[in-house]
Parts: structure tokens; sequence; C-alpha cells
């Protein structure tokens, strides 16, 4: 998910010990104050839409709850997944804060971005998303006593439709599996394909904190569960396994936690946060899966199939193990689990990330030279000791696990779950003396126009294709030349000059132009691409713009 990185933390933090006043700070909720009525503005949105969050605040304390915030600031953040982009926009704000309070009983609605940030939806299908509270209480009966820094979140979902959609569409996938908490008679909601209610808490004979119980106990919670506008009735949970979950339709509900845990204080019925998982019995593609926002470690196989990753791009099948094993054997596909590859390095050898420069008795030093979230060509000092371990930022482990008089063994791990996309947007065009062509057209052994040291242009043969999958959440710089060429690429792609595209800002000069717009966008493709033309530069033209390979 993305996170909205609001400053109304470090604002906070100087208002209240500016004034003097001492704080504590918890991220436990034990105050009674909840976040109710979590809907989006407008209630239908499509692709490409801005859009608000509305939130009420209620304080059931029995002190003030106050809020602090800069004036283009929201009074709570919210994260999001890949359905949302958040935008920065471009405006002056005054450097004061701004104070709302709740008396005790009272609550208040609050909208969410300030005038600072743009939510703007940019991919279709149910988003999910966290509301966070920052606030401060200030004990009335006990001037002297701290004020308590707390934070409050809350889950919510809301559907994103398409833009040739008239009519919000919702979706009824629900990305598997995905969690949210419920109080008492709080209702979790799918509409129009399901809603959840918390009825009761209806016993709770766990064993209380440092008491010995011959018995662990159980919590046993009541839901009511309506699908398609139909009751279905009441459904009993409880914390004993084989007890925890219950299916309807094609979905499975789960009972994760109910908190707070026994003690020697009471608990109200009040009081209680029970967490839910809800999860699909149908199971995606597992492309769809990935751009769904579920980590590639997660992704789920139907019955008698396993998970590969593809050699080629890292992109994840399911296969039966027979294949599995015949494609792993042969080199075309990795398996979930790499035992690695032992390498031994002297002073002076590299190995992916690492370039070894001294070894000692019982460390080396070297080079570390990461290809993501930036790649560079200008390594970092390191030091490494025995079960240390050096990666590329993504894909390639490095672990030293030997040291010689004149040698470091290192095991060599490769996690294809772990991406680093640093290529070109799958519409983007390359130069060749057939003319522009897109770039997922190209394959190995077609002409392309390439550049040698003199900069003379010359026709060069495609030695190499690279294709990545990307995550959802990865973006594009786009950038804009005064000249009228453009490009989408990711931020790790080198110019000619050794200089990341994610480097660049207007006013610099990139292939004899300046540069006019520079920004990072959401990228929706699957994968990003790269070729390696043959010659001594490995330039070619994208877009029309004079690039260096990744490849070379």
């Amino acid at each position: 998910m993305k996170t909205v990185h609001l400053s109304i933390i470090a604002i906070l933090a100087i208002s209240v010990t500016g004034s003097g006043m001492a704080y504590t700070e918890t991220t436990n909720n034990d105050n009674n104050v909840d976040i109710q009525n979590i809907e989006v503005e407008p209630h239908a949105i499509k692709v490409g839409d801005a859009f608000t969050v509305n939130a009420t605040l209620v304080n059931n304390s029995p002190d003030p709850v106050v809020f602090q915030h800069g004036v283009c600031e929201g009074p709570f953040s919210v994260t999001f997944d890949n359905h949302v982009a958040v935008n920065q926009n471009q405006i002056m704000c005054p450097a004061m804060a701004m104070l709302e309070k709740i008396e005790p009983g009272g609550k208040t609605i609050f909208t969410s971005p300030g005038s600072a940030l743009t939510y703007q939806a940019v991919a279709p299908g149910t988003a999910n998303a966290t509301a966070t509270f920052w606030y401060f209480i200030r004990n009335q009966t006990d001037p002297n006593s701290p004020s308590i820094v707390n934070t409050i979140s809350k889950s919510f979902l809301f559907t994103i439709s398409n833009t040739n959609t008239a009519t919000k569409v919702p979706n009824e996938t629900v990305s598997s599996p995905f969690q949210f908490n419920l109080k008492l008679n709080e209702t979790f909601s799918q509409e129009p394909f399901f809603k959840i209610k918390l009825l009761n808490v209806t016993s709770d004979s766990r064993c209380p904190m440092n008491v010995v119980c011959i018995w662990q106990g159980q919590v046993t919670v009541s839901v009511g569960i309506t699908q398609n506008n139909q009751a279905l009735g009441n459904f009993s949970l409880s914390s004993t396994r084989g007890q925890d979950q219950v299916m309807f339709g094609k979905y499975v509900l789960r009972l994760v936690d109910v908190s707070p845990y026994p003690s020697d204080k009471k608990i109200l019925p009040s009081d209680y946060v029970t967490t839910f998982e809800i999860s699909s019995t149908e199971v995606l593609s597992p492309l769809k899966q990935f751009k769904s926002g579920i980590a590639p470690s997660n992704i789920q196989c139907k019955t008698d199939f396993e998970l590969i990753f593809k050699a080629e791009d890292g992109s994840p099948a399911c296969v039966t193990p027979t294949n599995a094993e015949k494609l792993i054997s042969r080199g075309w596909a990795k398996g979930q689990k790499d035992d690695g590859t032992v390498v031994t390095l002297g002073e002076g050898q590299r190995e992916g990330p690492l370039l070894v420069q001294k070894i000692f008795p019982d460390s080396i030093q070297g080079l570390e030279f990461r290809e993501y979230p930036v790649a560079t060509n200008v390594g970092m000092p390191i030091t490494l000791h025995i079960g240390d371990t050096v990666s590329n930022g993504c894909t390639v482990d490095l672990t030293l696990v030997k040291i010689g008089n004149s040698t470091a063994t290192f095991l060599e791990k490769e996690n294809l779950t772990r991406l680093c996309p640093i290529c070109l947007s799958e519409n983007t065009t390359i130069d060749t003396p057939e003319g522009n062509l897109n770039v997922t057209e190209l394959k190995t052994g077609m002409q392309v126009w390439t550049q040698d040291n003199l900069g003379h242009k010359q026709a060069g043969t495609i030695l190499k294709v690279g294709r990545t999958l990307v995550l959802p959440t990865h973006e594009m710089v786009h950038l804009v030349l005064d000249d009228g060429r453009e490009l989408f690429a990711s931020p790790g792609h080198p110019t000619t000059d050794g200089r990341l595209l994610g480097d660049l800002k207007a006013g610099d000069i990139l292939d004899g132009a300046k540069i006019k717009a520079v920004g990072l966008v959401p990228y929706n493709g699957n994968y990003t691409y790269d070729i390696l033309p043959s010659g001594s530069t490995g330039f070619y033209f994208a877009d029309g713009i004079l690039l260096k390979s990744t490849l070379k």
C-alpha cells in the first residue's frame, strides 16, 4: 500500500514539547476513542476521479481529545493500495498549526486530504484503505500528569469503476486474504455482495494473563451475515481451531483475534475489538493475484498445482509438480525455495552486488552495488563478517559463510519474489532501420539504431531482450523535453552519460534538449522492457531519446 506521510506528527511533537507540556506516546487505543462511518465522496468513483474521505471520530473518554495539523493538511492520514495515487499539490502553505478539540461524549466529522494532497483513483476494482488519526489527551483532573499522544486506525473498502462505466460497478472479488476489525454492533460491508455485523461476544473463558490454568479456554463471538441483500442468519465463531471459521457462498470468514486479552481488569462488551479475515474460495490466476496487490510469495495455486517463477522475467505461474520439476531442472523456472549456490571470491573479484577488496581473518571489506530502488554504478563501502548478507536491493543475496587464507566463500540466493524493474514502459517505441517498433515486438537478431563511441549513428543487432514483471505499486518517470520528445521509463534507467532518469530535474539537459517537465506517475503495465544492441556503447533510441541499456 502507498502511505501518505503528512507532517502532522512532526507538528504535533513540536507543539506539545514547545509549550512545556510533557507527553507520552502510545499506539494502543485504550482511551475509548473510535472511528466510525468512513466513506468516500463522491460515492461513485471512476478511474481518473479525485475524491475525499470522510470519517467520524467519537470521543467516549472522560477527557477532551485534541488534534493538531497544518493549514493545508487533513486531520487524518489515509493509506491506499495500488488502486489509488496520492499526488502532491504545488501550493504555498503558511507555517502554522490548527487545533481542533472534541469534548467528552462528542463526535466530529473530518475530511481528508487537505489542499496539499489529492487522492486520485487510478485502477478499477475494490480498493483497500486505512484511515489513521493522531491525537493527544490532557488529563483534566491532574494537570501535572503527562499528555498522551495516541493513534487509532481503521480499515475500509470502496469500489472504483472503469472510466467507460456509467454507474458504479462493485467488485465481488476480495483480495485474499483481507483482514478487518469490528467492535460491537459494527458492520463490515462489501455491498451488495455481503455484510458482516458483530452481534455479541457471547463468552470469554480464556485463561487470564499471569494465571496458571489447566485449559487455555476460548472466546466465542456471534456475527450476522447478509449476502446479496438476503440475511443468511447468525453464526458463532470461536478461537478454538476448527470452530474459528464459517463458509458462505464463495467466501470463508475466519476469527483471527479478540482483544483485549483477559486480565485482572474487567472487560466491558464495548471494549472488545475483533479481527476477522475473509478470503475467496475462488483462486484467481497468478498474474491477476499479483496485480491485485498480493505479494508474489503469497500467491495461491489451485489444489495439486505448484507455484513457480519464470526465469526470464520473474512472473508467477501455477503448474503441476511434474512440470515444475522439469522447468526448474532445465533452468526455465525457479521454485519458491532456493537452496543457493556456493560462490568463492578472491580480492579484486566481483559477484553480483559485491566487489571484494580486502580479506581479513574475521571479515572482508568491499563495495556494494545496488540495482533497486535506484541503480548505481558507484559502490558503497561495506564490511562483512560471517553470517552477514549483501544484496542488490531485490533479487540477489550474498551471505558470507567462510573465510580462508585468500578467499571468501558466499552462499548466493536468488529471490524472484523481490523484483527490480529499471526498464522501459510497454508503450515505448524503439528506432530501427525498419521504422519505429514497439519494444514488446523486438527479438534477438533484429536490427536497431545505436551509436558508437564517436557519436555516429549506426545499425546494430539486438543481442539480448529483457522483460521484468513489475509490482502493482511501480511508478514510472514521465519526462517531456522542450523539443516535444516524451518518455516513460523506470527511475533507475540510465542515461548515456551515467545519470539515472529518477535523478533528473526540470531544466537538466538530456540528449541535447532541455527537460521541460519531469515527475513520477503510476504504471499500469505488467512488465518493463529493455534491449541490448551490439556495439561498444549499448545505446539505443527510445521514443527518439538516446538511452543506455540496463543489460550491458
